[in-house]
Formats: structure tokens, C-alpha cells, sequence
């Protein structure tokens, strides 16, 4: 889908800055950037960068100049550089995903879950399963004997 010429036009006021926290503080870049001229929008959330757009093509070059590979009170050195509309509108729709996840939206059919932090869920084993035995008492077999005279199955040496 080829973006529409308002966001292009848009995009030449904007800036990508890296090195920056998901969670910084718009406001923390609203005044940073505002020093080189006036910011329309600062748009935060993202994994290691943020986006802001300036009100003048000029502005945003000029940020790009003063502030690419600066150190900054509050932030630590950050990167500069002009936004492509692609890497922004790809980003915007990765930070939406990701937040209607964490927000309990439409479920995929994978075994990821926000909620693991990251880690995937194991799916349920069948073999691991306790079964009855002879007497009808539920028991689970194992694989490894880990007791003291066992020959290479321990997973400690003593």
C-alpha cells in the first residue's frame, strides 16, 4: 500500500531518534527538540526509538545536524535521523499489534502469550501424563534415576 501524499508530506517533517527507552517521556523529547523549533507531534512506545515531527522541513534537518549522535540530559547519546514513511507506518503497526495483545485482543493460533513475558507455553505432553497402574493408584513414571550411586545420570558431579 503506497502512503498517501499527506504522509509523505508529513514524513519530511519528521524524525527518527534512537537509543531511547519505550517509555520515555514524551515530554522529555517535546522539550529536547522543541530548542531547534516547534514540534507538532512526539509519538513514543516503541522498542529503542521514537518519532517526532516538526512543524518545518528545516527543523527536522536541523535536528538531525545538531542533535544526531549527541549525549542529552535525561537521555544518554541518542541517533538522529530522517523518518522514511515505510519504517514509520511499519512501526505504528507493530506497536499496535503488540498493544492490543497486552490488552486482550483477537488471539493468534501460536503458543506465544504476552502475559509469559516473552516465553513461549509449553504445550500439554501426553507422555508425562499420570497413568494408572496395577493396583489403580495414579503414578508418573521417570525417565532418570537421580539418587546417589548412579553412574552417569546425575546432573551434579559431588
Amino acid at each position: 500500500m503506497a502512503p498517501s501524499p499527506d504522509r509523505k508530506a508529513t514524513m519530511r517533517h519528521t524524525v527518527w531518534v534512537g537509543k531511547v527507552k519505550s517509555n520515555v517521556p514524551s515530554e522529555l523529547l517535546e522539550s529536547t527538540f522543541g530548542r531547534i523549533g516547534p514540534v507538532l507531534k512526539v509519538e513514543t512506545g516503541f522498542a529503542g526509538f521514537a518519532f517526532v515531527e516538526f512543524e518545518t522541513e528545516a527543523d527536522a534537518d536541523r535536528a538531525c545536524q545538531e542533535l544526531d549522535r549527541k549525549k542529552v540530559e535525561n537521555l544518554g547519546m541518542i541517533l538522529v535521523s530522517r523518518a522514511t514513511s515505510r519504517g514509520y507506518e511499519d512501526a505504528v503497526m507493530k506497536r499496535d499489534k503488540y498493544q492490543q495483545a497486552w490488552r486482550g485482543g483477537p488471539k493468534k493460533q501460536n503458543n506465544w502469550s504476552p502475559s509469559k513475558r516473552g516465553r513461549r507455553q509449553r504445550p500439554t505432553s501426553t507422555s508425562r501424563e499420570r497413568q494408572p497402574n496395577r493396583e489403580g493408584s495414579v503414578s508418573r513414571s521417570r525417565s532418570r534415576s537421580y539418587g546417589s550411586n548412579s553412574s552417569g545420570g546425575d546432573r551434579c558431579s559431588r
